[in-house]
C-alpha cells in the first residue's frame, strides 16, 4: 500500500536545515506567530507540492497574505535565508511590514551605492551595516 506512488505523492527528498543534508519526507512549510511574551504558535501552513510549481517564496507570500486578510497585521516578519528572495522582500515592503531575514553570503550587496560585492566579502561591525540588495534597494 505505501509503495504505491499514488499513496505517497508528497514524499520526496528535501533539504533539511536540521540535518544539513537531503532527507526523505514531506516538506511542511509553517508560518508562526510570536508575541513579546515569547509565545509562538503556528498560524498557517502549506505542504510543499512540486506538482503545483510554486516556490517556497511563493508559498510564504500566499500564507502571509492569508493571515493579513484574517486581520493579523505583523509589525515585523522574520525568516531564514530560504525566504529571502527579492520578490518576498518587495511583497513585505508593499504590505508595510518590517522584516528581518538571513541572507546567503553569495548575495550581491552594496554599502556604497552602485559598488556591489558579495556579502561574504563585507565586514559587518557589531553596530550592523546598512546595505543595498541588488534588484531590491535599501535593506
Amino acid at each position: 500500500m505505501y509503495s504505491d506512488p499514488k499513496n505517497a505523492e508528497l514524499i520526496s527528498y528535501f533539504w533539511s536545515g536540521k540535518y544539513h543534508k537531503s532527507i526523505k519526507g514531506i516538506n511542511l512549510i509553517t508560518l508562526y506567530y510570536s508575541d513579546v511574551y515569547r509565545n509562538s504558535v503556528p498560524i498557517n501552513y502549506r505542504i510543499y507540492d512540486k506538482k503545483e510549481g510554486k516556490t517556497k517564496n511563493y508559498y510564504f507570500q500566499e500564507m502571509l497574505k492569508e493571515v493579513i486578510d484574517w486581520s493579523v497585521k505583523p509589525r515585523i516578519v522574520t525568516g531564514d535565508s530560504w525566504y529571502s528572495g527579492v520578490e518576498s522582500f518587495k511583497f513585505l515592503k508593499n504590505q508595510k511590514s518590517g522584516f528581518l531575514f538571513g541572507i546567503e553570503k553569495n548575495r550581491s550587496v552594496s554599502h556604497k551605492l552602485e559598488k556591489y560585492c558579495l556579502l561574504s566579502s563585507v565586514e559587518i561591525l557589531n553596530e550592523g551595516l546598512i546595505n543595498h540588495l541588488r534588484a531590491f534597494g535599501l535593506l
